[in-house]
């Protein structure tokens, strides 16, 4: 995955689960597709059905057809300029996740008001 220009994600969006239940990827269940996006700053093909978090759209290239995924995969391959763009612009969604971040957004949220002294 890391030397990857693209993740193609071709999920059924709506599914059944274990139990026979209505599954929806992106809402009831997860596809680890946004951990791969974090690890890898790589744009992913997937359903336009398929929703992810607002900080992760800049990576999501949707299609609806056949014809609209085929689209994208030439320009994808023929337009070089086309993909360091889609880099950039997936980097810059993604710089607020580093590890420093969400360990000063744990410290805030675990942190004892000052009125409460330690047990």
């Amino acid at each position: 995955i890391e030397a990857a220009d693209l993740l193609w994600s071709p999920l059924r969006v709506h599914k059944k689960g274990s139990r026979n239940n209505p599954e929806v990827y992106g809402q009831t269940t997860a596809s680890g597709l946004t951990a791969d996006l974090l690890l890898n700053n790589a744009p992913a093909l997937a359903p336009a059905e398929f929703v992810l978090p607002g900080s992760f759209q800049p990576a999501l290239l949707s299609y609806s057809t056949q014809e609209e995924a085929s689209r994208l995969l030439h320009r994808l391959a023929e337009d070089e300029e086309y993909r360091r763009q889609l880099r950039q612009t997936i980097h810059s969604a993604f710089v607020y996740f580093i590890k420093e971040n969400f360990q000063m957004a744990f410290a805030a949220l675990t942190a004892l008001p000052e009125e409460y002294p330690p047990c």
